[in-house]
């Protein structure tokens, strides 16, 4: 049978392989490239249609279509090169932007803590001293001072005080309570401020 796929190639005595055809005139066996090929000396479109089916089905028109398959896994691999490009630039501006408001942050928390340090607490211009019903009073130099936390409560166990606020909190006997003192006051005088 001529013209279409075989099982089989038999060429007088001889069966040709895959890709040859049988030369009837000499049965023997040829490349069927010699006459499929374009640029080949021997190149015969009717003999390769109508005794190489096999290599057209295999070699041409596997070329066409590997072309085809060619371009579309170039797109393939550009569009993963594109995704992975998005995706690491992406993951970068979410680590950026997460290490800029961490630094905000701190740089915020340090702020407000040297704020408050500076307006609440300005314990290197007050000194203190106690009278002898062993409350505690405080005495001011010249140093505006607007509103301070201090211990206000009777404590016979204190009789001075030169640590910071911090450390008398630790105190079972104290409390700590907002006062205002005033400045144009020739005593100190305590105000107890209610929050």
């Amino acid at each position: 049978m001529e013209g279409g796929l075989l099982l089989r190639k038999i060429c007088g005595q001889n069966e040709c392989s895959k890709y040859q055809m049988c030369l009837e005139q000499e049965w023997e066996c040829d490349p069927c490239s010699k006459y499929c090929e374009k640029l080949s000396d021997n190149y015969n479109y009717t003999i390769c249609e109508q005794h190489c089916q096999d290599y057209i089905h295999d070699f041409i028109k596997q070329y066409v279509s590997e072309n085809q398959l060619k371009d579309v896994y170039d797109l393939i691999n550009t569009l993963k090169t594109i995704l992975f490009s998005m995706i690491a630039l992406n993951v970068l501006a979410f680590i950026s932007l997460f290490v800029v408001l961490f630094v905000l942050w701190v740089y915020e928390r340090k702020q407000t803590m040297k704020e408050n340090r500076t307006e609440n607490i300005q314990l290197e211009s007050i000194s203190t001293e106690q009278d002898p019903d062993n409350d505690i009073h405080v005495l001011h130099d010249e140093a505006a001072i607007s509103e301070v936390t201090i211990i206000m409560e009777n404590s016979p166990n204190v009789s001075e005080i030169d640590k910071e606020m911090e450390e008398f909190v630790e105190y079972n006997n104290l409390t700590v309570s907002s006062v205002v003192v005033h400045k144009s006051d020739s005593k100190p005088v305590l105000d107890p401020v209610i929050d």
